[in-house]
């Protein structure tokens, strides 16, 4: 289940032991180059794209949440470089002489911390990206190398729309100068919840999602 820092199980259990999907296709992100921020609610209401009224890989869809004037409203990051996402390891309690044969329980999983760095961007982009530490609940889809939307669904099994990963404490640090050798950086850090990328849904965009938006 999304959004469970501890593991949720049922009890009784199911009668056999869950069906692990047969997929033919590869899921690989690729080079994650952009983001899209938008809060996660408007209001009360989760912010989803619904394919069949909104579609996702329709520039019109894109242009019309950047220039709305509620919480819908999206922007879109600099390039950035240096990704990397720290899966949260296990929680696990017990272990030594506090279980059977010194073995931990696993309990549940931590967040996962994302990092990322801009180069040589102006500080007033810096500025406007710092204004996100304030905001409570915040959203992110990515846009990769190939100008693809990476976010999540409701339900993997039918794809019929598309949201963002929710995100807690966004920080973007100040400059710090590269001098002779290197650029200029600007770092950027946030944390997924647990289970932050089960219901993952790539979008193939009919636009070039990089340099259009």
């Amino acid at each position: 289940m999304f959004l469970h820092f501890a593991l949720l199980c049922g009890c009784p259990p199911d009668a056999a032991v869950t069906d692990i999907p047969v997929d033919a296709c590869l899921e690989r992100w690729g080079q994650l180059q952009k983001f899209i921020i938008q809060r996660r609610k408007n209001g009360t209401v989760e912010n989803t794209i619904v394919d069949a009224t909104d579609d996702p890989t329709l520039l019109a869809t894109w242009t019309s949440l950047k220039a709305a004037v509620d919480s819908t409203k999206v922007q879109v990051s600099p390039y950035m470089v240096s990704v990397a996402v720290e899966a949260g390891e296990a929680r696990e309690s017990g272990g030594g002489n506090d279980s059977i044969g010194g073995i931990a329980d696993v309990i549940g999983r931590n967040p996962s911390t994302f990092t990322a760095s801009f180069k040589d961007i102006k500080q007033t982009i810096v500025a406007a990206l710092k204004t996100y530490e304030c905001e409570k609940e915040l959203a992110i889809i990515f846009i990769n190398e190939h100008g693809q939307l990476i976010g999540r669904t409701s339900d993997p099994a039918t794809n019929l729309d598309f949201k963002g990963f929710p995100i807690r404490s966004f920080f973007c640090s100040d400059k710090s100068p590269g001098g002779f050798d290197n650029n200029d950086i600007n770092n950027l850090k946030w944390s997924f919840l647990p289970n932050w990328s089960d219901n993952t849904r790539i979008v193939t965009p009919v636009f070039d999602a990089l340099t259009a938006i």
